[in-house]
């Protein structure tokens, strides 16, 4: 009986320790979305690219590789046409909405370029765009030398109606029109 409470004090004690003891936690890299336009001044029509990085500072590794599809959560307010790979990387994609490549010797910045997304407004609206690659050791996700982690990017989108030339015409006409008629009865 003595030596079981021993050993149960014994584990308390351990417990504590570690809950008292301030762990360090490893770092995790995580993926961005970089707009390369001005998110207020997409048009119906317009195409415009978003950069995919992968940040992975502290961890100490080189990234060999990476995967992740490319979605929306709504409807068809943007296509997604292309993409480039980033420099350094072989393309290994495989699908209609998915991007993948790889490095032979690895890459050791903390700060890396993916892929360079191609977008399309085609109607007014707003969506969100989904980057996403849930590590799964194979096609999926961001690969480092000993570790691998989940890409996860969303990206809220807003496209706007251009105001039409047509209108801005008829409205110049009716002031011109407006104009002509105040000067004429002046006379």
């Amino acid at each position: 009986m003595k030596n079981k409470l021993s050993v149960l004090m014994v584990v308390i004690v351990f417990l504590t320790v570690l809950s008292v003891v301030p762990s360090k936690a490893s770092p995790i890299p995580y993926t961005d979305l970089k707009l390369l336009t001005n998110p207020d001044s997409i048009i119906v029509g317009d195409t415009f690219d978003l950069e995919v990085w992968a940040h992975g500072e502290g961890i100490g590794q080189d990234l060999i590789a990476f995967g992740f599809n490319v979605s929306f959560a709504g409807g068809s307010y943007f296509s997604y046409d292309s993409y480039a790979m980033g420099s350094g990387f072989s393309d290994d994609s495989f699908g209609v909405n998915n991007v993948a490549g790889s490095v032979n010797s690895g890459i050791k910045n903390d700060d890396v370029l993916l892929a360079t997304l191609s977008l399309t407004a085609i109607r007014e609206g707003a969506d969100i765009l989904n980057v996403l690659g849930v590590y799964d050791a194979s096609f999926s996700g961001l690969f480092y030398q000993d570790d691998g982690f989940h890409i996860i990017a969303p990206l809220a989108l807003t496209s706007k109606v251009p105001l039409p030339s047509t209108i801005i015409l008829l409205g110049t006409g009716l002031f011109a029109l407006v104009a002509a008629r105040k000067r004429f009865s002046n006379i």
